[in-house]
């Protein structure tokens, strides 16, 4: 049996918290194609183009399936690197 993608944290302001993705949503897949484990969601999200491609996902959310339409994003833009001077 293949576990589920959990939603466990969505960081304010995201793509995904402007998408309305939140915490307890289960992952189903990206683009109509099953998620069947977190590698197989990333390499589906990155085969649709470069950061700032509009990524679908199909969530199941109390029982009920949705499609939620995230912008992508490259994450290096927005991580807060500390400076090694």
């Amino acid at each position: 049996m293949l576990g589920r993608l959990v939603v466990t944290r969505v960081t304010p302001d995201s793509p995904a918290a402007r998408a309305g993705l939140t915490r307890g949503d289960i992952i189903e897949g990206v683009a109509d194609t099953s998620a069947d484990g977190l590698p197989a969601l990333y390499r589906k999200m990155w085969s649709l183009g470069a950061a700032g491609v509009t990524v679908p996902l199909d969530i199941r959310r109390n029982g009920t399936p949705r499609r939620l339409e995230v912008q992508s994003m490259d994450r290096m833009d927005h991580l807060k690197l500390k400076s090694t001077f």
